[in-house]
């Protein structure tokens, strides 16, 4: 599987990739690649058309063939209606509880005791306790706990 960050134009090359045999992970709301394009590392979605971009995007990129969505810096509003106007499995990073699951990134886990991402739910200060925090990381995500409100991005739409 290949993760291709974007937006809609990526429909054609993961129709084409899923034709040749290669699934694709679609990867839109935050793409990391693109943040200098984004104005820097900033939550998407946040006004209604955003966020209506970002779901008929995950709509033309599943359409297109791609077998997951991994969706990313997203209010949790927004992420619970991607998550349901899809059929394929999605995953959030920073985007609510109510994807199909959620994945943190090493780097966003707090390490350093003067920087931490909003998304975060471990408080780690040193190297020394990422063990534990994987520890926890794990406990949370096989007993299904549920990442609180004060983990999600919230917006309210009019």
């Amino acid at each position: 599987m290949v993760k291709i960050e974007g937006d809609s134009w990526l429909a054609e090359s993961i129709h084409k990739l899923t034709q040749n045999g290669v699934p694709v992970c679609a990867h839109i709301g935050l793409t990391p690649q693109s943040v200098n394009v984004l104005g820097g590392f900033k939550i998407q979605g946040k006004t209604e058309d955003q966020a209506k971009n970002l779901i008929n995007t995950a709509k033309h990129l599943e359409e297109a063939g791609a077998a997951m969505l991994l969706i990313e810096c997203v209010p949790s509003i927004v992420a619970t209606q991607i998550s349901q106007s899809v059929s394929i499995p999605v995953i959030g990073i920073g985007a609510g509880a109510d994807t199909d699951t959620q994945v943190l990134v090493l780097p966003t886990v707090k390490i350093h005791p003067l920087k931490t991402e909003t998304h975060s739910i471990f408080s780690a200060n040193t190297v020394n306790y990422l063990s534990i925090e994987f520890h926890n990381y794990t406990l949370i995500t096989f007993r299904c706990l549920r990442i609180t409100r004060k983990h999600m991005f919230c917006i309210i739409l009019l």
